[in-house]
């Protein structure tokens, strides 16, 4: 049984109240996982953290959606480093993530958003079949 984690994001994003018109949006969420580890923690979030920016609109100012990992706290309400942690285990990088100070930031481009929408639009329907049978 694994440790609970709490982690805040950070949601720099655009908002739509419809007829395609988007204005900037700032808002935090906060959830729980469970990890047995705080680079197994660290790795969920930034999972999260990943989903969040493909999920949500991008900011219509700067064409981006970013997710900033405000703050991770451990099973004992601690306040875990993300660089540190990943440092001492040996990342000094981490795959489609920056550094803002010790805080993992990841972006998403509204052109990614609109090559996501477009590739998932674009599946083959047998291949859909195939995979809602499995």
């Amino acid at each position: 049984m694994g440790l609970e984690y709490r982690a805040t994001f950070g949601i720099d994003c655009g908002l739509s109240h419809g007829f395609g018109l988007k204005e900037s949006h700032y808002e935090t969420q906060e959830e729980v996982v469970i990890a047995d580890d705080d680079i197994s923690a660290i790795q969920k979030v930034a999972g999260r953290a990943i989903h969040f920016s493909r999920d949500y609109l991008s900011n219509p100012d700067t064409e981006y959606t970013t997710v900033t990992l405000l703050k991770l706290c451990g099973h004992e309400r601690d306040l875990i480093n993300q660089r540190e942690v990943l440092t001492k285990a040996g990342f000094g990088g981490v795959q489609r993530f920056e550094w803002d100070g010790d805080k993992l930031v990841t972006k998403c481009h509204m052109l990614e958003h609109l090559l996501l929408i477009h590739g998932s639009e674009s599946a083959p329907k047998s291949e859909s079949k195939a995979t809602a049978q499995s």
